[in-house]
């Protein structure tokens, strides 16, 4: 009797062509290009950014190229808001232009036992576009793609895959996606009017709390600064990160270490070019 293929539900690529490259020695060459610094110490977690790679891809290729080798790799996407329940991506795989990655559901299920997680086939730029980075460096590494909100229930998101680590005994990185202030008459957002005051703003005091606070893993701080002063996108996503940090560091008798890897705007991005509005970025690694 001949054997049935059973085929993978793969989720395709949703984002449209511009946000990062279409083919793989594109994606290599520009990852090969980035100022990754060789002989770095490696992390267990990661805050990286989520624009177009043209804007903040050496970001975070810094941060995904930093991490430890693992059996699983949780990414965590954001652009949900406090009342919103955390949601998995569907799909036995995502599809990148390098290949496949293979999706994986033990955590999730994990998660699931502990609060209410929500299936999403919906586009998301927090996640998608971090895919071929994951690919490249960690190619037979499976993945457990998540949307987690800005609330209270991202500790919890962070805490449990820490818990899950311990109890399966599988290593786990996390990676957890976040733009930071989006400033401009784009974005609707200009409490210091324009120009380059404005700009100071936000890159040393808006941007600057929001790092001070993901650093020290304080993750009541990070979503404070996100939601209230509209310095962080996807504020949850950052948060699980940094306590999944501060967990498994704590199991093992020490402090986590926060280092800024690198900061920039879309400003920079654009070369001086005259903007309405730019968002800022950062890498941070947590060890």
């Amino acid at each position: 009797m001949a054997q049935l293929q059973v085929m993978e539900n793969i989720r395709p690529r949703m984002l449209p062509r511009g946000w990062y490259p279409d083919q793989p020695q594109n994606i290599a060459s520009f990852i090969e290009s980035s100022s990754l610094i060789p002989g770095r110490p490696k992390g267990i977690s990661c805050i990286v950014p989520h624009a177009g790679w043209a804007f903040s891809g050496k970001l975070a290729a810094a941060g995904i190229g930093t991490l430890k080798d693992a059996d699983l790799i949780v990414l965590m996407g954001g652009h949900l808001g406090p009342g919103s329940r955390v949601m998995r991506l569907v799909g036995d795989a995502y599809e990148t232009p390098l290949g496949n990655i293979s999706a994986d559901t033990g955590f999730i299920n994990f998660l699931s036992d502990r609060i209410n997680v929500q299936a999403t086939e919906a586009p998301d730029n927090t996640t998608e576009v971090l895919f071929p980075f994951l690919r490249y460096f960690f190619p037979d590494t499976p993945v457990a793609a998540l949307r987690i909100p800005s609330g209270p229930v991202a500790a919890l998101a962070g805490k449990a895959a820490a818990e899950y680590s311990a109890v399966s005994g599988r290593k786990l990185v996390v990676a957890g996606s976040t733009d930071l202030t989006h400033y401009g008459t784009d974005y609707g957002f200009t409490p210091r009017g324009t120009g380059l005051e404005a700009y100071r703003w936000v890159t040393e005091v808006n941007d600057r709390a929001f790092i001070e606070a993901s650093l020290r893993t304080d993750w009541r701080g990070m979503i404070n600064c996100g939601e209230k002063n509209r310095a962080a996108c996807s504020s949850g996503a950052a948060a699980a990160a940094a306590v999944f940090a501060r967990e498994t560091a704590t199991a093992l008798g020490r402090e986590p270490v926060g280092e800024l890897l690198g900061y920039s705007t879309s400003r920079e991005a654009a070369a001086g070019k005259s903007l309405s509005g730019f968002v800022g970025y950062s890498a941070i690694l947590f060890r």
